[in-house]
């Protein structure tokens, strides 16, 4: 059995990211679940236990608002920990976003709603 991950979830949405967790508490690793990029870039971000992000490219406010821009997410985690590993998840299913998502440092990209072995396949392929 291969050691437990720390993973942080930044998804808005609360039953997703209740979801997101249990599937990543399920395959043995430890969940860490914020809703937005603010908390995202808080100092739970910038410790060295972090192994794996699992992204959201959308996160909204509970107005259906956009707080922050997933893309850019992703840009600004990379630049700060550039061995940090990030998984994309989004309901997004174009061709462009998944290739945008990469060139901005994403190191893979799953696409809502995704079967709990394609996150369990991705973590496992980004372990090492």
């Amino acid at each position: 059995m291969s050691t437990a991950l720390n993973i942080l979830v930044i998804e808005d949405s609360p039953v997703q990211r209740a979801v997101i967790g249990n599937i990543v508490k399920e395959l043995g690793h430890k969940p860490y679940l914020i809703e937005s990029f603010h908390n995202a870039m808080s100092p739970l971000i910038n410790k060295d236990n972090i192994d794996i992000v699992l992204l959201d490219l959308m996160l909204l406010d509970e107005e259906g608002n956009t707080v922050a821009d997933g893309f850019q997410v992703c840009s600004e985690l990379k630049s700060s920990k550039p061995d940090l590993k990030i998984i994309v998840i989004s309901a997004e299913s174009d061709a462009s976003a998944k290739d945008f998502a990469l060139m901005q440092g994403a190191d893979a990209y799953i696409t809502k709603p995704f079967k709990v072995t394609d996150l369990s396949d991705c973590i496992k392929s980004l372990e090492n």
